[in-house]
């Protein structure tokens, strides 16, 4: 079993003989950030390590471009980003790959959310779009100094040119009542389940995104793109979305704050939470393999 001696856990040993990873893709939220997008200490020992060792570092996230661009600037991220889920991949601040949703798929689902106050967002790869702005979207203003674009006011209706100028790769729907209503929102999209992947948080929450999109063909498609082995990534994350992320590569980290099912998917789970777990995974399998690969040949490990 390679590296597992003083590792927090190790799961799934056979994958740990892999060679220094060519690509270590990090998912954000509760990731690298817990609730809120801070600049903590593991974040900036995160950035020192990079910055120092050169480590080929991306990100795979469920926000738009928009949203991740502070993050990729102070962590000088210059490799592709997976954008919305896997639904987009940008490069150089560009659409490199991207797919989107049928408008008319959501139509029903968006009426009905907005109709019990739910937010309702449309993203595109570069930015998202609040379909109104509502009481509950104001309190998310209120509570995190949010700005956000808007759609519709308070007594407008989106026009049937409107709704086909629609150019959206991920559906976010969040209730403010608990308990929520994402299941009556799904059952409003029930006619095109083929069409459609969709990923429920809770009650309360889900992204819908075309249904050939997920992180893990995300990075897929990240590799093919820079032409690296699936066996020479590593990927990690927290929760269940990035579960299939985390088993399609070479190796899959959970930092050491991820779900339970997270962890027992994952092959190395970090003693550490958020950034700093992510900076350990780094240490340990990229700036640590000359000194593992050594020793195994010693026989010590």
């Amino acid at each position: 079993m390679y590296g597992c001696e003083g590792a927090a856990h190790c799961n799934k040993g056979e994958k740990l003989t892999m060679k220094r990873p060519k690509l270590i893709i990090s998912d954000i939220d509760g990731t690298i950030f817990g609730r809120e997008d801070t600049i903590t200490e593991g974040l900036k020992g995160l950035r020192s390590l990079l910055k120092e060792h050169q480590v080929p570092f991306t990100l795979a996230s469920g926000r738009c471009y928009e949203q991740m661009e502070a993050l990729i600037s102070y962590l000088d991220v210059s490799l592709p980003v997976i954008v919305n889920n896997g639904a987009g991949i940008m490069a150089g601040g560009r659409l490199d790959w991207g797919e989107e949703i049928d408008p008319e798929y959501l139509r029903e689902a968006v009426q009905y959310a907005d109709s019990c106050g739910m937010m309702v967002a449309f993203y595109g790869a570069e930015k998202e779009t609040v379909y109104r702005h509502n009481a509950y979207v104001q309190s998310y203003i209120d509570r995190f100094q949010k700005k956000y674009r808007y759609y519709l006011g308070t007594d407008e209706a989106m026009d049937e040119d409107q709704w086909r100028q629609q150019n959206i790769q991920k559906l976010l729907v969040i209730d403010s009542r608990k308990p929520g209503r994402i299941d009556k929102v799904i059952e409003k999209i029930g006619k095109h389940p083929e069409g459609l992947s969709i990923v429920c948080y809770d009650d309360r929450s889900a992204d819908i995104m075309p249904q050939s999109c997920s992180k893990e063909q995300g990075i897929r498609k990240t590799a093919r793109l820079l032409g690296i082995a699936m066996e020479d990534i590593m990927a990690i994350g927290d929760n269940e979305n990035d579960i299939g992320m985390i088993r399609s590569a070479g190796i899959g980290v959970a930092v050491g704050n991820a779900t339970q099912a997270l962890k027992e998917a994952a092959d190395y789970v970090c003693e550490k939470e958020e950034a700093a777990g992510v900076a350990e995974a780094v240490e340990r399998f990229f700036l640590s393999q000359d000194a593992d690969v050594q020793k195994k040949g010693q026989g010590i490990l």
